[in-house]
């Protein structure tokens, strides 16, 4: 697929906000110049659906000024594959630093862009990679168009805030990303309680299940989960009844606002299981802070398992 024309960043922008009038879903996010380095930064790779291009958001945060010049399809695809190298840096002035990515990850795309079907996820990558994943909306890339301006540029704006934008549109993207249609990208959990979850596929995804399904039943006479989350869903499941009983306090989405934990209740055992894939395990952060601003009620002792 040939790589697209592009417009400067700043009218990207200028349209974003013609794409996104007061009162659309997540305006803020979607039409900041964050937002316009992200479409930006996607068109100047072809990250477009169907491509089978997808962009990161070191794709964004990485482009510099000089970088963003050079628009020759060599220099356009160099960037794409030489971004993920270790050690690669574009010369000139870098757009943003690297403690952009969550801004760029959590609110322009996962709340903003993801949310209202902008940009398209790569199923299959588990939640807490850094593996391109994020490709514009064919329908959306086409908005940005130089060729397509004034009454036409208006007409298509139009066009896709009706399909897009639309109560309808939204909801059926909303029941999408909360699991409510068919996919196999998803590891199913079943609670003791004879419930199920649905969950991201990745490594803290199956630790979960075990401890769930193996751990809790083995360990525990009468397991009980109060709480779970997630990297993509901070709160899969949570039962608050129970909560309020056996604690004084609840602050866990808070706390654990990438880890994921669960808690199960023997007795007057409570065991807080934080669990951690290899790349997250390299501190124990999370699970300390957890048992501080946990307090159980007297009687009930705290049990902390790193998995």
């Amino acid at each position: 697929m040939p790589l697209p024309a592009l417009l400067p960043r700043n009218e990207i922008q200028q349209r974003l906000r013609l794409i996104f009038p007061q009162g659309a879903p997540q305006r803020g996010y979607c039409t900041r110049e964050l937002a316009a380095s992200t479409v930006f930064a996607a068109l100047y790779i072809g990250a477009l659906e169907g491509s089978n291009v997808y962009f990161a958001p070191k794709h964004v945060y990485r482009m510099t000024d000089r970088q963003a010049g050079r628009v020759d399809v060599e220099s356009r695809r160099g960037y794409a594959d030489n971004i993920r190298k270790p050690g690669f840096e574009a010369k000139g002035r870098r757009w943003y630093r690297d403690n952009t990515r969550e801004p760029i990850r959590d609110e322009t795309l996962r709340e903003g862009f993801v949310s209202v079907g902008a940009v398209v996820e790569k199923t299959g990558i588990p939640t807490t990679s850094s593996k391109p994943r994020y490709a514009l909306a064919a329908g959306f890339a086409a908005l940005f168009d130089p060729d397509i301006t004034g009454d036409a540029l208006a007409a298509h704006i139009a066009a896709w805030q009706e399909r897009a934008l639309s109560k309808g549109a939204l909801a059926r993207i909303a029941l999408v990303r909360k699991g409510a249609s068919p996919s196999g990208d998803h590891v199913i959990v079943n609670f003791p309680n004879g419930e199920t979850r649905r969950m991201t596929i990745g490594p803290s995804s199956q630790i979960t299940k075990a401890v769930i399904e193996v751990f809790a039943p083995r360990y525990l006479r009468k397991p009980a989960v109060l709480y779970v989350s997630e990297s993509g869903n901070k709160v899969v499941a949570r039962d608050d009844e129970l909560a309020r009983r056996l604690v004084l306090r609840s602050t866990l989405p808070r706390i654990c606002p990438t880890r994921s934990s669960s808690i199960s209740v023997l007795k007057l055992r409570s065991w807080f299981l934080s669990r951690l894939s290899r790349r997250m395990a390299r501190s124990t952060s999370g699970a300390n802070g957890l048992l501080r601003r946990w307090r159980p009620k007297p009687g009930i002792r705290s049990t902390t398992l790193l998995l």
